[in-house]
Parts: structure tokens; sequence; C-alpha cells
């Protein structure tokens, strides 16, 4: 996603928000990521976790599996996109590690670098 051009991760976002009534998109989440202070601590698990409560990822303090994600317009807002590489699968469904937050964390800078918010 690193070399991914601005123009066409602005392209794809608009489109998800466009089509999801601006519930779904990449500024969507970026919004919800920096309410949470992404910038402060990118180490900080509990940022991770309130993301995936308030994008319906996380559930009573469980990681969903991915059978659970909602790829329907009754999602949570910001539920998706989900890109299953941004976070670690186990048996027991989705679970947080350091790599996963930070690729994600990575993710979101680029959003900002490319000003999907603006």
């Amino acid at each position: 996603m690193k070399n991914f051009s601005c123009q066409n991760l602005r392209t794809i976002d608009q489109l998800w928000v466009k089509y999801s009534n601006g519930n779904f998109g990449f500024s969507v989440q970026q919004t919800i990521w920096e309410s949470i202070g992404f910038a402060n601590n990118v180490r900080d698990y509990s940022m991770w976790w309130n993301f995936g409560n308030l994008v319906g990822w996380r559930v009573k303090d469980r990681w969903l599996p991915y059978e659970r994600i909602q790829f329907t317009a009754q999602a949570p807002k910001g539920h998706l996109p989900f890109f299953r590489a941004w976070i670690g699968m186990r048996k027991t469904g989705l679970v947080h590690s350091m790599h996963q937050v930070n690729r994600f964390h990575a993710f979101m800078y680029r959003c900002a670098f490319c000003h999907l918010t603006q």
C-alpha cells in the first residue's frame, strides 16, 4: 500500500464513501482512528482495541472471527473496507499483534498523507 498512488487511493475511497452513504471507506476509518489519538502512541494496544470496538470488529472484548465480519450495508460505521491482512488470524478468531497494528497505523498514515479526509 505504501506505493499505491494517492490518486488511486482517493478514487477507491470516494467510491466506498459514495456508495455506502458515508458509512464506509478509508477516510471514514481514518477519522475514527484519529478520534482515538493514533498519533500519540502507536504501541498502545488499547487504541487498537478501541478502534476495533468502534468499527464493530470487536464485540464484548473479543475480536470477531472473519466469518462474522459484516459485508452488508447494515454494518457499523467504518466496518468496511476490511482487510484480513490487517489483523492476525488464529482458530479463536481475530487477534491483535504489534505487526498488524503497525501495518494498519502505516496505512492510516498513508491515508492522512493523501489527505483523504479533507
